[in-house]
């Protein structure tokens, strides 16, 4: 049987009781933003050599397989599929632990302090490499 790589959940087998797809899909988004940890925020270009459950957010001026899909969430299972964030989303960056929310057209880092004279600090995730 199959098994879906992030969750280690098994896929229900094609034809089984009629709704494999439908479950199959579930599984999917569920196990996409479960506990979700990326790789990256900003690449543009797809990994050459992607592991299957490996995540990463879209860049904002994306290439190649992930051109349309700024700022989405892309996960490779045998192939890449993405998923659109819905404001107050969140995940966290693998590389230093920090986690960043989607403010509904970007991704921000949480936990945005505001100054006493009401400035917030920019909290845009533009300059990481």
């Amino acid at each position: 049987m199959a098994v879906e790589p992030i969750s280690g959940l098994t896929y229900q087998e094609a034809g089984m009781l009629q709704t494999d797809v439908l479950q199959n899909e579930l599984l999917n988004y569920f196990a996409a933003w479960s506990n979700c940890s990326v790789i990256s925020l900003v690449l543009n270009d797809p990994p050459v050599s992607p592991s299957n459950g490996d995540r990463y957010i879209v860049g904002g001026t994306p290439t190649d397989d992930w051109a349309g899909f700024a700022n989405w969430l892309a996960v490779y299972r045998d192939a890449w599929e993405f998923y659109e964030p819905k404001e107050g989303d969140s995940v966290i960056l693998i590389t230093d632990l920090s986690r960043y929310s989607f403010d509904g057209s970007g991704w921000v880092a949480a936990g945005a302090e505001t100054t006493a004279a009401g400035v917030s600090h920019d909290n845009s995730i533009s300059g990481l490499a």
